[in-house]
């Protein structure tokens, strides 16, 4: 769904396939889309309404937002069929219990074999408690109101929070590649063996990322570069450190299980590396940053 749909909204493409369609028994290989029974994968199904002739897509590079801030999705209407479409994209807004919160629209033009970006849907939602998710239908539909094709796309609002100061904690971020003595331990920082990723694992049983959901520390928002940047260009062995966050790297030529962040509590005080850039414009590095500084509720100072 995330790369068809951005093959339709590039005017310039003419045409694309699934390369490796079917598994070739007995192996699997997560980048076909049918087994080898010739039974469909989901992602068959996502490709499928991908490649539906008039397509609405959704499109942003925040996934995430603070209550209060105004958020904006990207909307286009690609046409791949030789008639023009002259209609009206309803946008509606609902709240993760089914309550319609919002609906708005705007009139959409689409020639023939081409595609043309809508109004973006702009809404904003105010206090929130803890973390709520939002599903923005975009809904195509004709001079009279038939519906013609819709899409939709799932946000979710964070309510904010404050940074501590805590003098306690050494948070020490982004590393130079190579060796350090830090805590006691020797710390070997190695890049990214296949270059930087966009995510890494909270599947590490510390109870500092244990309010995470499964997708949470993935594709974050860079407002540096106002899009989805990587998160993450090194990891880090450190043997008397305690796993937070990890990912995988190439260790003397095999790939093992490392660290993204981990923590060691030294001379009274924890020591935490980061090599994740925890950017806090994003609610889920914000919250997790403010778990980091408050750390000791997590651990044990005998750890």
């Amino acid at each position: 769904k995330f790369m068809t749909e951005a093959f339709r909204r590039d005017s310039r493409m003419i045409s694309n396939a699934i390369h490796l369609f079917i598994d070739a028994w007995p192996s699997g290989w997560m980048k076909t889309i049918m087994d080898c029974k010739r039974n469909p994968k989901p992602a068959y199904f996502a490709y499928r309404d991908a490649l539906e002739p008039i397509l609405v897509s959704l499109r942003t590079d925040r996934y995430t937002f603070f209550e209060g801030e105004e958020i904006r999705i990207e909307a286009f209407v690609c046409n791949d069929t030789s008639n023009s479409v002259n209609g009206k994209l309803n946008y509606e807004l609902y709240n993760e219990n089914g309550d319609l919160i919002k609906r708005s629209h705007c009139a959409v033009t689409v020639g023939g074999c081409t595609v043309n970006k809508a109004n973006n849907a702009v809404f904003t939602i105010g206090k929130v408690c803890d973390r709520q998710k939002y599903i923005l239908k975009a809904i195509l539909t004709d001079g009279s109101d038939n519906v013609i094709t819709y899409n939709s796309m799932t946000v979710e609002v964070f309510e904010d929070c404050n940074l501590p100061q805590n003098t306690d904690i050494v948070l020490m971020e982004h590393l130079e590649p190579g060796e350090h003595n830090i805590a006691g331990e020797k710390v070997t920082v190695k890049e990214c063996g296949m270059l930087p990723v966009h995510f890494v694992s909270r599947n590490t049983g510390h109870p500092s990322v244990a309010e995470f959901e499964e997708d949470d520390f993935k594709n974050w928002y860079d407002k540096a570069s106002d899009m989805i940047t990587p998160i993450l260009s090194s990891t880090f062995e450190a043997k008397g450190f305690t796993p937070i966050l990890t990912s995988g790297n190439l260790i003397d030529g095999e790939w093992t299980s490392t660290n993204a962040v981990a923590a060691k509590t030294y001379n009274g005080k924890i020591y935490v590396i980061s090599q994740l850039d925890i950017r806090t414009e994003n609610p889920i590095a914000k919250r997790f940053k403010k778990n980091l500084l408050e750390i000791s509720k997590f651990i044990s100072h005998n750890n």
